[in-house]
């Protein structure tokens, strides 16, 4: 049955796709109505960077907040350029700027079904990967909020970046003209978000997993236009900012470690069991610690590399999502909280492509005397609904700052930044974006 429609599915690739892209397009289309949220009133309503149409060159020159004065770690230009052009066509029509988190994420949704179908070179698999995604509560926070923008835009241009270079990769002449075509891509997602920066490694980990035989040199070769766009970002990001970091990476403590692996659990958790999702959520090292969930990751991160080559693609994907969350390991690095829902945007690409492929492609291999294919798409299409549902009631949540506040309140009710916004008003204190 899966291979009939894999068969389907090759033939009608550009429905597929349009189905994709109108299944996502319609299950978010309610955050059209929302309003501006919590950061969006400082970032855009009333960011002069933003309304004033001669000062957007302050925009390359400082943080996220030095609009306001403020200084963090966090450098993201075409956040504020985006607005910037938004504002000069809609004005401050909230509807505008949702409308751009929107149709970036669309695409980006499309982006990860053509690269599903790149690595398994199973049609069924890819669109049912990238449709998990597209359709997993924990997603609306960077959809319905403007202020996450940055992940929309980083993830965009990363996986536009990755379907480039896996042309590049399979293309038989002027393969370094095809990577240096996909490092310009990726040079727009460093500017968007500092997670950006793991791309590198993804691509080392698909040459050691998936990628035929070869010498290391060649590769390192074609490596390097990656390494240069790294290298032209922090250069002008040390320029600018006037470091690279707040923190040295290699200054480890036992409870920075610990806090990694807590950190870990804790995303995977939110990832299978997405529940009770909130943006102000406390992470308590103990108690992270203590749960399964990150020594399962652990083991299944194992068992992931043990099958590198019986399943280097189920071994990569698995391996994409520990290697685009290794930015957000780092608690030095973060600000609060430590486990955003944005944080895994991009990481659980990895994740949700396994989950189909594991389904309608692994299984049946493994036991082909079994009839795997009624109840695995009985449990994806339960799956799918059960999400479904939890992405179209959470949207409206985003509405406006209290609105987000008081559904937060009553899921983290000793959150201390949310008592004081409760005391104080919905539009202070604001916290910097992570």
């Amino acid at each position: 049955m899966f291979e009939r429609w894999n068969e389907t599915l090759q033939k009608h690739r550009v429905l597929a796709g349009a189905t994709l892209i109108l299944i996502t397009f319609v299950a978010y289309a309610g955050a059209l109505a929302n309003d501006f949220c919590y950061d969006d009133g400082r970032q855009i309503v009333t960011n002069s960077f933003v309304l004033n149409p001669h000062l957007w060159k302050r925009i390359f020159t400082g943080s996220v907040w030095s609009f306001q004065g403020g200084t963090t770690s966090f450098y993201r230009p075409l956040q504020f350029v985006s607005y910037w052009l938004v504002y000069r066509v809609a004005g401050l029509n909230p509807a505008a700027f949702h409308l751009l988190n929107l149709l970036v994420y669309v695409a980006t949704v499309w982006l990860v079904y053509r690269i599903g179908r790149e690595l398994f070179r199973k049609e069924l698999a890819a669109w049912l990967g990238a449709l998990l995604w597209a359709l997993h509560p924990q997603y609306v926070e960077p959809v319905a909020w403007i202020s996450a923008l940055p992940d929309i835009g980083e993830a965009f241009f990363y996986l536009l970046a990755l379907r480039l270079f896996l042309r590049a990769e399979k293309s038989n002449g002027r393969q370094l003209l095809w990577h240096g075509g996909a490092a310009l891509a990726y040079f727009p997602a460093l500017f968007f978000k500092e997670m950006a920066l793991s791309l590198p490694l993804l691509l080392l980990a698909y040459w050691f997993v998936l990628a035929p035989p070869e010498p290391w040199g060649r590769r390192i070769v074609r490596w390097l236009p990656y390494v240069l766009a790294v290298g032209v970002y922090v250069t002008i990001r040390m320029t600018v900012m006037g470091s690279l970091t707040q923190t040295r990476f290699w200054n480890l403590s036992w409870r920075v470690v610990g806090a990694s692996v807590g950190l870990l659990g804790q995303h995977a958790k939110q990832f299978f069991w997405p529940v009770q999702l909130n943006d102000f959520r406390t992470f308590h090292l103990g108690e992270s610690l203590r749960s399964p969930w990150p020594w399962l990751m652990i083991l299944l991160l194992l068992a992931a590399l043990r099958v590198r080559k019986r399943q280097p693609s189920i071994s990569l994907v698995v391996t994409w999502w520990l290697v685009a969350l290794l930015p957000c390991l780092d608690v030095r690095q973060l600000s609060t909280p430590f486990v955003a829902d944005r944080f895994s945007f991009l990481p659980s690409v990895g994740l949700s492509l396994a989950m189909a492929y594991l389904l309608v492609v692994w299984l049946p291999q493994r036991w082909p005397s079994v009839r795997f294919a009624p109840w695995a798409l009985a449990a994806l299409g339960l799956l799918l609904c059960f999400w479904t549902v939890q992405t179209v009631q959470a949207i409206p949540r985003w509405h406006d700052s209290e609105t987000l506040l008081e559904y937060s309140y009553r899921q983290e009710p000793n959150q201390p930044l949310l008592r004081v916004s409760r005391a104080v008003g919905p539009s202070v204190p604001s916290r910097p974006p992570g």
